[in-house]
C-alpha cells in the first residue's frame, strides 16, 4: 500500500502513455496479460476449491454447501467471505484489511455469483453455497483473481446426487408413516446423509452417495480489467500495483466463453467518454474469450 511520489506516477504515465513504444517495469505489452496458474481440489475439507495465482496475486477459494429452503422461481442469498490477509498487504491497518475485504466480498457478489446456477433439489429445496476466499498475496489484479478463484472453486464442485422421493395415495403414507420416525431420527443426527420433507413437495434423498459436477460449468464468466492510462487514449490490461496506483480509472468486464458480456463496472475519479466503451468491450472480450478457453481446457 506504498504511495508513489508524483515523479514516480509520471514516469509510469509516461511510459504507458508513450504513441509508439509504451513501456511497462516487467517488460509485457499494454494488452498482454500474465500466466494464470490454477489449481483445484487445494481444501479438501470443501465441497470445491481452487486456487489462482497471478504473478505475486494468491488467491485460494473454498465452497461449502448446505440445504435450505428456496421457493420456485427464486435464487438463494448466497453468502461470501473474503479475508484479506496481513501479509497481502504489510502495511495495511485492520481497519484497511477490513474494508477491503468487505469491498472484495461485494464484488464478487454483485458481479459473479449471479451468473451461477441454482443448485436445485426439488421444487422448495436447493444446494446452498457458502463461497470463502483468501487474498495470501496481492501483487496487483486481486479482483480479477477472485473471480477466476470463485469460478475454479465451482468448476470443482461436487455437488451430491439427489433422488425425489414422491409419496402417492393415503394408504401409502399411512403405510410409511409407520417407520418415518425411524428415519428422520437417524437422518436428523446425521446431517451428511441429507435427506428432509418440505410440507406440501416431495421427499429427497442422496443418491448412493455419489456427486457430479455443476452443470454447464464451463460457461461461468471470466473477469478482465482495463486501466485508463490518465490523459491519454492508452490502456493495459492486469495491471501491476504500481500501475495501479498511477492510473485508478478502469472497467472491469465480465464475460461469458461465447463471448456474451454479463457485467460491467466502471471505477476512477474520472469518467470515460462514451466513445470508448466499445472499443475497450471489443478488446476486453477477446482478452477474455482466450483466458476462458485456456482455463476450459484444464477443468478437474
Amino acid at each position: 500500500m506504498a504511495t508513489l511520489s508524483h515523479s514516480e506516477l509520471q514516469y509510469i504515465i509516461a511510459g504507458l502513455a508513450h504513441p509508439t513504444t509504451p513501456t511497462r517495469a516487467d517488460g509485457r505489452t499494454l494488452l498482454q496479460p500474465r500466466a494464470v496458474g490454477v489449481s483445484y481440489g487445494d481444501a479438501p475439507a470443501a465441497n470445491g476449491s481452487a486456487r489462482v495465482r497471478i504473478g505475486g496475486t494468491d488467491v485460494v477459494a473454498g465452497i461449502k454447501l448446505e440445504v435450505a429452503d428456496v421457493a420456485e422461481g427464486s435464487r438463494p442469498r448466497t453468502k461470501v467471505d473474503v479475508d484479506v490477509t496481513p501479509q497481502a498487504f504489510p502495511g495495511g491497518t485492520s481497519s484497511s484489511l477490513q474494508n477491503l475485504s468487505s469491498s472484495y466480498a461485494a464484488f464478487v457478489t454483485d458481479h459473479f455469483l449471479p451468473s451461477v446456477p441454482v443448485l436445485r433439489i426439488t421444487d422448495k429445496k436447493a444446494f446452498v453455497p457458502t463461497l470463502h476466499l483468501t487474498v495470501l498475496g496481492a501483487d496487483g489484479s486481486v479482483p480479477m483473481a477472485l473471480v477466476l478463484a470463485a469460478r475454479a472453486a465451482f468448476c470443482d464442485l461436487a455437488v451430491p446426487k439427489t433422488k425425489v422421493i414422491g409419496w402417492e395415495g393415503a394408504e401409502d403414507d399411512a403405510r410409511a408413516g409407520k417407520d418415518m420416525a425411524g428415519i428422520k431420527g437417524a437422518v436428523g443426527a446425521a446431517r451428511g446423509k441429507g435427506r428432509a420433507r418440505a410440507r406440501g413437495a416431495d421427499d429427497w434423498d442422496l443418491e448412493d452417495g455419489s456427486t457430479e459436477h455443476m452443470a454447464n460449468r464451463d460457461t461461468l464468466p471470466v473477469l478482465v480489467t482495463l486501466h485508463l492510462v490518465p490523459e491519454s487514449d492508452a490502456f493495459f490490461v492486469d495491471a501491476a500495483p504500481k500501475e495501479e496506483e498511477a492510473c485508478s480509472g478502469k472497467i472491469h468486464a465480465m464475460f461469458r466463453p461465447d463471448g456474451r458480456i454479463c457485467g460491467l463496472r466502471t471505477e476512477g475519479d474520472a469518467g470515460i467518454d462514451a466513445s470508448r466503451i466499445r472499443p475497450l468491450l471489443q478488446e476486453a472480450k477477446a482478452i477474455a474469450l482466450d483466458l476462458a478457453a485456456s482455463l476450459n481446457t484444464d477443468l478437474p
